[in-house]
């Protein structure tokens, strides 16, 4: 018995995946991050079409963006690697998902020592390149500000009534003393 023809479907070479074909998301572990911690963002690439189909998995092609208002302030493409690309069937999940961002900008060609940005709120999506609409909703967060330096007087007042005083009073300096010469 002679196998049936292939299904016209299934013949040929995978080809890229469409933006109608991949669901992609992107959250991070908090909403708000002290300054100097690093935002964590988990990527979300699923494969929902109906033929196997080829992504670029790699931080150039699957990019996170991060947006200051209308501005791009870090995108993981600009350090990003070699191509990394995955062949996904139907209801298949990328692997790797998170994307680590030290809250320093990034710029095309990768220069080093940029600047961190500023506390605020930014936003990230997940976009795969050059596949048209193939981005995530956007997730926000806020980068918050140090606390001032010098610190609120209403906030002053309680400790220096009672709480500093009493940490250095005599009978916790010196009890042990007079003990040793009983």
């Amino acid at each position: 018995g002679k196998s049936p023809p292939p299904t016209p479907e299934a013949a040929g070479p995978p080809r890229d995946c469409t933006a109608a074909s991949l669901e992609l998301a992107v959250t991070t572990n908090a909403a708000e991050y002290e300054p100097g911690r690093a935002v964590q963002l988990d990527v979300t690439v699923r494969q929902s079409g109906g033929r196997p189909c080829l992504v670029d998995g790699s931080d150039a092609g699957r990019q996170v963006l991060v947006y200051s208002g209308d501005e791009l302030v870090w995108s993981s493409a600009h350090c990003g690697s070699t191509e990394r690309l995955l062949l996904m069937s139907t209801g298949d999940e990328d692997p790797s998902r998170l994307v680590r961002w030290g809250r320093h900008r990034s710029v095309e060609g990768c220069a080093p020592d940029q600047p961190e940005v500023a506390p605020g709120t930014y936003t990230a999506v997940v976009s795969i390149a050059g596949v048209d609409g193939a981005t995530s909703e956007p997730v926000t967060f806020t980068l918050l500000a140090p606390p001032a330096p010098t610190p609120d007087p209403a906030e002053t007042t309680a400790p220096a009534d009672g709480t500093a005083p009493a940490a250095g009073t005599t009978p916790a300096d010196g009890t042990a003393p007079p003990a040793e010469g009983t």
